[in-house]
Formats: structure tokens, sequence, C-alpha cells
């Protein structure tokens, strides 16, 4: 069961509701904390891996690529 929760992108997305709701307020670096979640996100999204078999040293040529798009060919 936590496996299956684990995997699900809905209960993660409800958890981050449900803690953004609780905790409340305006945060005090609002930009930076959005620039960082877009650039974690963005990479992310262009890496086709699994994070149940993540290996750093493997993927490295994967990640720098999509750091490379990202922030280089589609910031221009």
């Amino acid at each position: 069961m936590i496996k299956k929760l684990a995997s699900s992108f809905s209960f993660f997305v409800f958890t981050g509701i449900t803690l953004g709701l609780l905790t409340g307020g305006y945060p005090a670096y609002t930009n930076e904390i959005a620039i960082a979640s877009l650039i974690i996100a963005m990479t992310f999204s262009l890496l086709p891996l699994s994070f149940t078999s993540l290996s750093l040293k493997k993927s490295s040529k994967n990640i720098t690529m999509a750091l490379l798009l990202n922030f280089g060919f589609l910031s221009t």
C-alpha cells in the first residue's frame, strides 16, 4: 500500500496542497522558492528515468542534457 501511494502523483499533489493550506502564511522568499521549484520540476520532467533505480553515475549524461535544454536552449 505504501509503495502504491509513493508512486501516485495525485497523492503527492493532495499532500502538497494540504501542507500548504495547513502551514499558511506568505513565504518570505517567494521568488526564490518558485524558481528553485521550477528548476527541479523542469529538470525531472525531461529525464527518462525512474526514481526506484536512480543512479547518479549512470544518469549524469541525461541530467546534464536536461539542464542544458531547460536553462540553455529554452531560456534564449
